[in-house]
């Protein structure tokens, strides 16, 4: 579920943020010293970087935009291309003008024309700036959830946590005991443990104000692996809980967890066996801990539903 806040400003407001200079994220907000209201780099010292949403700090006013230049400023380019049937015509009745030079500009049957001099300047309107680059760079935690929870010094710097993991098994050491009914153990309803064995909605929340995403990871080893002598076949159970757009089992699940908790998204870790049984499989030679509820065909179908049905959550 998504939160859409729209603040509207009167005259008697001033608009603020809490933007701030620093070599991370947690140095701006302990530090406040240097504010950036306009978001910028450019605004901080030298090998300091501008960090939002540091709310330990005062409120920094945000400057006001400033004003468009006049129309008609003498800063502004024209020229004279004007529409016609001909550079006469356009010249002599300076009806449409295209001040892009296109004759996508002109009406009917008509073409731009250029140094149309009869007529008035037109502005020249400004080029559309090229679209940014996309960028996904990604530095990614893996967080087992049995162990300490990192402090933020230790995540600062990273742009996404996963949590590892979600299971539908208790452990055993002589093979985890599996949900049959492929049910995802959780804490108390729709939670799981973040770090050191509890859930920390104090602690996903400080990481999301970081501006890092927080998913959480369903699957993992104990799920079963496919290598030879490995017991666990906990991912048999759920390949009848889940068909596109049918039965969603597990997607459903997932879905109630990652809304509870609060969290941006799902990684399915499948490290288990989906190509045994045709010649030359690659799994041909492992996998012997599989029952009769796997096929290839099975886990293929299953990882793709759970997938689609994810995706249209």
């Amino acid at each position: 579920a998504f939160l859409s806040l729209t603040i509207i400003l009167t005259s008697a407001q001033a608009a603020t943020n809490y933007n701030y200079c620093g070599d991370s994220w947690i140095s701006a907000d302990t530090n406040c010293e240097t504010p950036c209201p306009l978001g910028t780099s450019e605004e901080c010292p030298e090998s300091q970087i501008c960090f939002a949403s540091c709310n330990n700090c005062p409120a920094v006013p945000i400057p006001p935009p400033p004003p468009p230049d006049p129309p008609g400023s003498p800063q502004d380019p024209t020229n004279h291309n004007y529409c016609g049937l001909s550079w006469a015509s356009a010249d002599a009745n300076c009806g449409t003008s295209c001040p892009l030079g296109t004759d996508d500009e002109c009406p009917g049957s008509q073409i731009c024309y250029a140094n149309c001099f009869n007529c008035p300047a037109v502005p020249i309107p400004p080029p559309t700036p090229p679209a940014p680059s996309p960028s996904d760079s990604r530095l990614v935690a893996y967080l087992r959830n049995w162990e300490d929870c990192p402090t933020l010094d230790q995540v600062d710097g990273y742009t996404h946590i996963v949590i590892s993991a979600a299971v539908t098994y208790d452990y055993n050491p002589n093979g985890n005991l599996c949900s049959e009914q492929c049910t995802i153990n959780t804490l108390t309803t729709n939670t799981v443990p973040v770090c050191n064995n509890q859930y920390q909605p104090e602690l996903i929340n400080l990481w999301k104000i970081m501006g890092i995403k927080v998913l959480l990871s369903f699957g993992g080893p104990g799920m079963g692996l496919s290598v030879a002598g490995d017991l666990n076949n906990c991912w048999d159970h759920c390949f009848d809980k889940e068909t596109e757009g049918d039965k969603m089992v597990v997607s459903t699940q997932l879905v109630d967890i990652v809304s509870t908790m609060n969290l941006d998204g799902v990684d399915i870790d499948y490290q288990y066996c989906y190509e045994k049984e045709d010649n030359n499989a690659i799994h041909a030679g492992v996998c012997d801990q599989v029952t009769d509820k796997y096929t290839d065909q099975a886990a293929l179908a299953f990882l793709k539903s759970l997938t689609i049905n994810l995706r249209n959550s």
